[in-house]
């Protein structure tokens, strides 16, 4: 049988040689500064972490409004499934958490208002749609406002026993 070297490096040891038919477990010294190392390399792959999370969260908040206005029609949980983001609740955790999201969205439903608003005075004003009208006047006007004649319903009081 032929005797080969084994080279075992262990970290604060210098090169041991040794034939293979032997077996040596040798305890690994760790230099006081390896912990701290270790610490700081996983912060930092912690951190990189998190900053392309936040800039994947970024790219779908962008993607999520440019869909939202056009293809969505103003509708979130359509408009959820075309980008790709699982469920409508990360967009309303998004609008609670984000001020600068909010902002967006509020100024996205203030354009669909107008254009909604610009579609409805087309139908009155150009094609004299008698529905659209009557819905204008309801709304706007106070002669032809719905009286409300029923009452709220009153809330019922329990009384525990």
């Amino acid at each position: 049988m032929e005797n080969s070297t084994l080279t075992y490096k262990p970290t604060g040891i210098q090169n041991i040689s040794l034939p293979c038919r032997y077996v040596v477990i040798a305890p690994i010294r760790k230099s006081p500064y390896e912990e701290t190392i270790y610490k700081i390399v996983d912060q930092r792959y912690k951190m990189v972490d998190f900053v392309q999370q936040q800039a994947r969260t970024l790219e779908k908040k962008k993607k999520f409004l440019e869909f939202y206005a056009n293809e969505g029609r103003g509708m979130i949980a359509p408009t959820c499934k075309m980008v790709g983001i699982k469920s409508s609740k990360t967009v309303y955790n998004w609008i609670k958490n984000d001020p600068g999201f909010k902002d967006a969205m509020d100024e996205m439903v203030s354009i669909i208002n107008d254009y909604v608003e610009d579609v409805l005075m087309h139908l009155i004003f150009i094609k004299k749609d008698g529905p659209s009208i009557r819905y204008f006047l309801n709304r706007r006007h106070p002669d032809y406002m719905l009286k409300r004649t029923s009452r709220p319903p009153q809330k019922k009081v329990y009384q525990w026993k």
